[in-house]
């Protein structure tokens, strides 16, 4: 079964913990954020989800050269029994 529960700021602080390296190396400040209102736990495919922020946050720290990188989830809108994040 694809669809699992995400613990949100657990996946976040994992991605973070395995790209710190990276960024630290290059001198970047990199931080996690959950925006105000995100669930705790949501429902969805676990894996894709991590591969698709493990990618977004490793072309952030590649292609930033100074300052930082933010990894953040916000809630973008809820429409019934669903909550769609960004």
């Amino acid at each position: 079964i694809l669809d699992k529960q995400i613990n949100v700021a657990t996946m976040l602080q994992g991605v973070h913990s395995m790209l710190m390296p990276s960024a630290t190396e290059k001198g970047l400040d990199f931080r996690f954020e959950v925006g105000e209102g995100v669930p705790s736990c949501v429902i969805g495919d676990y894996m894709r989800t991590q591969r698709i922020l493990i990618n977004l946050t490793t072309n952030a720290i590649k292609f930033t050269t100074k300052g930082s990188v933010t990894l953040r989830v916000d809630v973008q809108r809820i429409q019934e029994d669903k909550i769609i994040l960004q």
